[in-house]
């Protein structure tokens, strides 16, 4: 397909961005929702009218199948939310495929895929899944197979050598997700080492600019993580 028809990788990476789109679309207006359903409303004289939550409180029953009707509709929301998550996965790597030097689709196809990751992780700790654990095991079982398609990924624009330290900072919080540890060390201490060898490189510069490392805050909120699971494995070994 890529040799016939070269524009194809670029139509399947917009296709991503327009899944994304509607996906963020979406989860604009279940929070819009959200706030209508949870904000009292008010009299003439702008006093909270609580009568109906009162008349609600005071019948069990009510209760009950409301709570079982706001599960169905979170289960509702979510599937249609994680359809349009795994077709813009799907468009991404598709994309990736058809373009196995573009590092940037390999890069976008993981992001959709940790996103999804992270679309379970917040089902996970939703009412209605914490009181049942088969869909709780669930969550967890998908969770891991998406951090870990997010780990291949970036590992393979990783082989492709992107510019900065954005794509192996990607690949060393999957594998600290995936409890990963010496694999995570690895890539930022190769980032920490680089670092100081171009600032030494540049120490006589007065007007050096700050690399990539020193600016990404992120990158060292990840390291500190690692050093602190790093000292707790390590107090649980000595007992």
């Amino acid at each position: 397909v890529s040799t016939f028809a070269p524009g194809a990788p670029q139509i399947y990476s917009s296709l991503g961005l327009m899944y994304e789109s509607v996906l963020e679309e979406r989860y604009r207006g279940a929070s819009i929702d959200v706030e209508k359903t949870t904000t009292p409303t008010q009299d003439d004289n702008g006093c909270l009218n609580l009568e109906n939550d009162k008349d609600e409180d005071e019948d069990g029953n009510n209760e009950i199948t409301k709570e079982k009707k706001n599960a169905e509709d979170d289960d509702t929301s979510f599937d249609s939310r994680l359809d349009l998550a795994r077709k813009a996965y799907a468009s991404y790597h598709v994309a990736a495929c058809l373009n196995k030097r573009n590092y940037m689709l390999w890069s976008r196809a993981g992001d959709a895929a940790k996103n999804i990751a992270d679309m379970y992780d917040d089902l996970m700790r939703s009412s209605s899944t914490i009181k049942n654990n088969k869909r709780m095991n669930e969550c967890r079982m998908e969770k891991k197979h998406w951090i870990i398609t997010a780990r291949d990924l970036y590992k393979t624009s990783d082989k492709v050598h992107p510019p900065g330290i954005d794509v192996p900072g990607k690949l060393a919080e999957a594998h600290l997700d995936l409890h990963e540890i010496a694999e995570a060390l690895n890539i930022l201490m190769d980032l920490k080492r680089r670092d100081t060898e171009y600032i030494a490189e540049h120490k006589n510069e007065k007007n050096r600019k700050r690399t990539d490392l020193e600016r990404s805050h992120s990158l060292w909120l990840l390291y500190s993580d690692l050093m602190l699971r790093l000292g707790y494995e390590c107090l649980l070994y000595n007992r």
